[in-house]
């Protein structure tokens, strides 16, 4: 397989190579493979090579959140987003009442304008039903115009397949509410019980 200098050698080579077939007109008009190989050309500078210790997905997070790399993309949405996540993990491993996903807890600290930082998937936008949307856009603007921060992850993106995981939903508060910690329970009790309805 190609290392990543390889695999830049070659996207700069085939870049070049369409450009040329697109300055002599032969790339049969329109926008084609060559012209988007082309394009890389014009974005070397913004290219960035980096190690991974495999070609899986999870990989990236672990790209994305070295020292070197959150360097050169600091002003990015996705680092925005990774030091969002960042926050919530560090928050529930050391202040478990400050941070909090799933929708029952989530939801319930908002109506108590508690939340600082809101962490979302757009997968919560894609609903189906128009009353889900529509109660998560709320949410989203009430903690917005509370002076908290909305982040909305791309499902397509690692950070947010992890919050995805967690119920595309979660939540860094302003002060400590353990009484929330009860609602998780119940949140889990009734996804379980409308699990195990939708079996039978």
């Amino acid at each position: 397989g190609f290392t990543k200098d390889e695999l830049l050698k070659h996207l700069m080579l085939e870049g070049a190579r369409s450009k040329g077939s697109l300055e002599a007109g032969n790339s049969g008009g329109g926008g084609g493979p060559g012209a988007s190989l082309a394009s890389v050309l014009e974005n070397k500078s913004k290219i960035i090579t980096a190690h991974a210790s495999s070609a899986f997905g999870h990989s990236l997070q672990e790209v994305l959140s070295s020292p070197e790399i959150a360097g050169r993309i600091a002003n990015t949405r996705s680092a925005s987003q990774i030091g969002a996540l960042k926050k919530f993990y560090d928050m529930l491993s050391h202040d478990e009442t400050r941070a909090f996903y799933g929708e029952v807890p989530v939801e319930a600290a908002g109506e108590m304008g508690a939340i600082e930082d809101l962490l979302i998937t757009d997968t919560l936008f894609r609903n189906r039903k128009t009353e889900t949307r529509v109660k998560f856009t709320k949410l989203v603007e009430s903690v917005k115009q509370g002076g908290g921060k909305a982040f909305i992850f791309s499902s397509m993106h690692v950070s947010g397949e992890q919050l995805d995981g967690m119920g595309g939903i979660a939540a860094v508060l302003r002060f400590p509410m353990p009484e929330l910690e009860d609602l998780e329970d119940d949140d889990d009790d009734e996804s379980g019980s409308q699990a195990s309805s939708d079996e039978e």
